[in-house]
C-alpha cells in the first residue's frame, strides 16, 4: 500500500474524537463511543496492522497511533510476510481472511522462520475451531469482529506489557556479564 496515498485520503483533522473516525468506524461494527488510553501505557512500540479492508485497517491503525504506537500497514498476506521478515515489530495485528496468504499461514511461516513477534488475530471468524487454529499457528491472542476499539487497544497494551514491549530479548544479564543488542538465531538456544 502506498502510505503517501493513504495519508492524503485521510482528512488532516481525523482523530479518534472526530466525526470522520466515528462515521468510518461505526460502519464496520466498531464501538468507538469511548476511547481511553491507560495511564500506564507503554512507551511507543512498533506495530504492523495487516487488514485487507482499507476502512477497518485505517480504524485500527488510527486507534493504535492515538495510543502512542508507531504503526505500519499492509493489506495482504504476501506483503505482511515480506514486511514482517524485513523489519522488526513489537506486535502484529493480523486479519485472517486476506488475499494471497491467509493470516494463519502468515503467522505459521513467521514462526517457522524463527520470528516470534506476538500476533493478535483480528477476524470475523468466531468459531472455536478457528480460534484453536489461530493459537496452533502461533497466535498470541484472538479478537473477533465486530470489536471494541477500547478492547483492541487494551489487548495490544497487555501483550506488549507481558513481553516488555519487545518481541525478542535485547539484553541478557547473568551475574556481572551483560550481552546487549542480543539477537538469537537458529534453534539451538543461547
Amino acid at each position: 500500500m502506498d502510505l503517501r496515498r493513504a495519508a492524503e485520503r485521510r482528512p488532516p483533522t481525523a482523530d479518534l474524537c472526530g466525526t470522520w473516525f466515528t462515521a468510518n468506524a461505526q460502519g464496520f461494527g466498531v464501538d468507538c463511543s469511548v476511547m481511553t488510553v491507560p495511564a500506564s501505557a507503554p512507551a511507543p512500540s512498533r506495530v504492523l496492522v495487516v487488514e485487507d479492508d482499507p476502512a477497518i485497517r485505517d480504524v485500527v491503525a488510527t486507534a493504535l497511533r492515538y495510543s502512542g504506537h508507531v504503526v505500519d500497514e499492509v493489506g495482504d498476506g504476501n506483503a505482511a510476510l515480506t514486511v514482517a521478515t524485513e523489519s522488526a515489530f513489537d506486535l502484529i495485528v493480523l486479519d485472517v481472511m486476506l488475499p494471497g496468504l491467509d493470516g494463519f499461514e502468515v503467522c505459521r511461516q513467521l514462526r517457522d522462520s524463527g520470528r516470534f513477534c506476538p500476533v493478535l488475530f483480528l477476524t470475523a471468524r468466531d468459531q472455536t475451531e478457528h480460534r484453536i487454529r489461530g493459537f496452533v499457528a502461533g497466535g498470541d491472542d484472538y479478537l473477533t469482529k465486530p470489536f471494541s476499539v477500547d478492547e483492541l487497544v487494551l489487548r495490544v497494551t497487555a501483550i506488549l506489557r507481558r513481553i516488555g514491549r519487545s518481541g525478542r530479548p535485547e539484553m541478557l544479564r547473568v551475574d556481572d556479564v551483560v550481552l546487549e543488542d542480543l539477537v538469537v538465531e537458529g534453534g539451538g538456544g543461547f
